[in-house]
């Protein structure tokens, strides 16, 4: 099975954590559903929405994290071990890292992304792939598992924005979410920033997407974690429809 690196996963998971739940915070409020967010709106959405934002990051990531680092049994050992009912978040959190390194690249790639939203951007692909901590040695996961990693954290922390805005919303933006989707994977699947001379000749969603995944295997997982991940959506937090104009 075809693997990808440990760190770099975990940069976009946490990436995708916090540009997935600005937007849905987004979407939910605006009524063109012209997915634009200009820097001033996004600072104004990250201040009045801070202490959810950062307080849902622990609640959701947690089982995320752990899962790059533990199978099923061993988190369930690891927190009747820990007596997890007395256990702190920070201590949990530092749990589902492992290890001290991952820990420290957890909470740096975590500051580097609330310091760009709270300037009212999110972080490029080239600064990036620049910036994101490395671990220096090879540690990898599969590429299947980090997808649907991605794919659960993005959809979930959108879900939360939408409820974090208190409109009313029960639905999903198939747009943003694919977009959103396409490029955090991309953070993952490809080393440097997608060929705008591959892109600016590709005419639809779907081979877009194909670009960005790059197997077919992807595409499946991919594919089947939205399918799961929107069962357990509708299921635990009232989303009627994936299709906006059902709104």
């Amino acid at each position: 099975m075809t693997q990808t690196d440990k760190y770099k996963t975990l940069a976009a998971l946490i990436r995708g954590y916090f540009t997935a739940y600005i937007n849905g915070i987004y979407d939910a409020m605006n009524k063109q559903n012209d997915g634009k967010i200009t820097p001033l709106t996004m600072k104004t959405l990250a201040m009045e929405h801070y202490e959810n934002m950062v307080g849902g990051f622990n609640d959701t990531m947690f089982f995320i994290i752990s899962q790059l680092n533990y199978s099923l049994d061993e988190i369930e050992k690891q927190l009747k071990a820990m007596g997890a009912g007395n256990t702190s978040l920070f201590e949990l959190m530092r749990m589902a890292c492992r290890t001290d390194e991952m820990f420290e690249a957890m909470t740096t790639e975590y500051k580097r992304n609330v310091t760009a939203i709270l300037e009212g951007r999110f972080t490029k692909a080239v600064e990036h792939f620049k910036n994101y901590t490395r671990n220096g040695t090879e540690d990898p996961v599969d590429n299947e598992l980090a997808i649907r990693l991605l794919v659960r954290t993005v959809m979930t922390a959108y879900t939360m924005g939408i409820r974090e805005a208190k409109t009313g919303k029960a639905t999903l933006r198939q747009a943003t979410l694919i977009g959103l989707l396409t490029e955090n994977m991309t953070l993952i699947l490809h080393d440097k920033p997608l060929d705008t001379a591959k892109t600016d000749r590709i005419n639809t969603m779907d081979e877009y997407i194909r670009y960005v995944c790059g197997t077919d295997e992807n595409i499946y997982a991919m594919m089947d974690e939205m399918n799961v991940t929107y069962e357990n959506i509708i299921k635990n937090e009232g989303i009627i429809s994936n299709d906006d104009m059902a709104n």
